[in-house]
């Protein structure tokens, strides 16, 4: 099942969990501060005077600790599928995934025809209109 139009339409490939940990930690070292900086500057203008400005002075620092607390449950995740991968989960890549779906399809007969039906539906009338259409 692995058509011309498969090949066009490629999933992009997930970033590394290196990846996603070192933007996690990016992500949390901009925006911390951020917040803080925020919730800082709100304070100083509710004791000038700005009454609105005791919520802000409040919700900045509370927004900022909601982000750690996202920081950390993303980062166990990350780290988790890092395990994973390590322990030799390794996701399949598009040709695995085809392999998987076909053991699938070899299993289960309905699946199978309905993957016939959907090739043949690709063959006389691709995605993105019929053949030759431009």
């Amino acid at each position: 099942m692995n058509t011309a139009w498969h090949k066009r339409h490629r999933m992009p490939r997930r970033a590394s969990p290196a990846q996603r940990e070192f933007r996690l930690h990016l992500t949390l070292a901009i925006a911390l501060p951020l917040c803080l900086a925020a919730g800082a500057f709100e304070l100083t203008r509710a004791m000038s005077g700005h009454e609105i400005g005791w919520i802000y002075a409040v919700e900045w620092p509370l927004i900022g600790a909601y982000g750690v607390y996202l920081w950390w449950r993303l980062l166990k995740e990350t780290r988790a599928e890092a395990r994973d991968l390590a322990v030799g989960d390794v996701p399949a890549d598009d040709a695995g995934t085809a392999a998987a779906a076909d053991q699938a399809a070899e299993n289960d007969p309905e699946l199978a025809a309905w993957q016939a039906y959907l090739a043949r539906l690709h063959e006389t009338d691709p995605p993105g209109g019929p053949p030759g259409y431009a």
